[in-house]
């Protein structure tokens, strides 16, 4: 759909993820606007399609900036990496942080005390939907889980028989461990004092 303003400019509505990249390739953009940022493939193909965009903004007459608006996903999106994590995101990209108290005087009040009372019951929720955290989904299977207390750095394993470390864990659990893979604490712990691995 096309809507053409009196000035001559065309606003160009596009739904993208059907046909993905074919959908935005040989146009030429002033400005761009992304709406549910985060349903876009959390793989490589969202990523491509997202960068196609930014590469069709060109058209002198305009901003040539992208706007994007999305719910908090997982940190293991992309767009987490490239516009939200401020160690890893796209130089020039800005990142405005919404909570819901910003808005809670445009919703109705009893909406707002529902999503409030999750704070206790469910905290995921509260996070995700209240506190617009990133990486707060409800269902994860290790709550409690952090990188520093639960990824250890790769380490060599010694040649040999005879010469490897000992280890009271399943053998499983060791050579994922060894690889420098991610190994949640055997012991069930949840306490960042965890000192089992």
């Amino acid at each position: 759909m096309t809507l053409r303003l009196k000035n001559g400019a065309e606003v160009i509505f596009r739904a993208v993820q059907e046909h993905g990249l074919g959908k935005v390739r040989n146009i030429t953009l002033a400005g761009a606007f992304i709406d549910q940022l985060e349903e876009l493939d959390d793989g490589p193909d969202g990523e491509a399609l997202y960068d196609e965009i930014l590469g069709r903004l060109s058209d002198p007459r305009g901003p040539r900036k992208l706007l994007a608006a999305a719910n908090p996903g997982p940190t293991t999106h992309w767009a987490y990496r490239t516009l939200v994590n401020p160690e890893t995101r796209d130089r020039g990209a800005r990142y405005v942080h919404v909570q819901l108290s910003d808005n809670a005087r445009h919703l109705p009040a009893d909406y707002v005390q529902r999503m409030e009372a999750t704070k206790t019951n469910r905290p995921h929720c509260y996070r995700s939907r209240v506190l617009r955290e990133w990486g707060s989904f409800e269902g994860a299977a290790f709550a409690e889980w952090a990188p520093s207390v639960h990824v250890v750095r790769p380490f060599l394993i010694p040649r040999g028989p005879g010469t490897a470390p000992r280890s009271r864990f399943p053998a499983r659990a060791s050579r994922t461990r060894a690889r420098g893979g991610v190994v949640p604490c055997p012991s069930g712990a949840s306490s960042p004092r965890c000192r089992c691995g």
